[in-house]
């Protein structure tokens, strides 16, 4: 045990238990307002809504990801956010945002204007 421990420490610099906090602490966006400067996002376990300047994006991510639902496991489109200042990366999922495409599109457009990094 305690070598697969040195093993995943070595190879990302992090120790394991720091690891796998990072992997619980995705914020999961409900609702999405996009603004002309802004993007106002209310997350699944927070009440108050989280503001993001555009200007403080550091890159996006498009993915595709396995949710399971109920008895089954479907494929989902997803956004990671990573913006500056912010330790926890924000998921927007086609599954949990109601015009997700119009969103992914906006996001691109955005992208492109303000210099930001996507990776497909």
């Amino acid at each position: 045990m305690q070598s697969w421990l040195n093993t995943m420490a070595n190879k990302t610099g992090l120790p394991v238990l720091l690891q796998t906090r990072r992997l619980i602490e995705l914020l999961k966006a409900v609702d999405v307002n996009l603004d002309a400067g802004e993007m106002v996002l209310k997350l699944e376990k927070d009440s108050a809504p989280k503001r993001i300047e555009y200007s403080k994006l550091e890159r996006l991510e498009l993915a595709r990801e396995s949710v399971r639902k109920l008895l089954r496991t479907v494929e989902v489109k997803v956004i990671k956010l990573h913006v500056r200042g912010m330790e926890n990366t924000v998921v927007i999922a086609s599954d949990k945002v109601g015009d997700y495409d119009y969103v992914e599109q906006y996001l691109k457009k955005i992208a492109e204007k303000y210099e930001i990094t996507v990776e497909q």
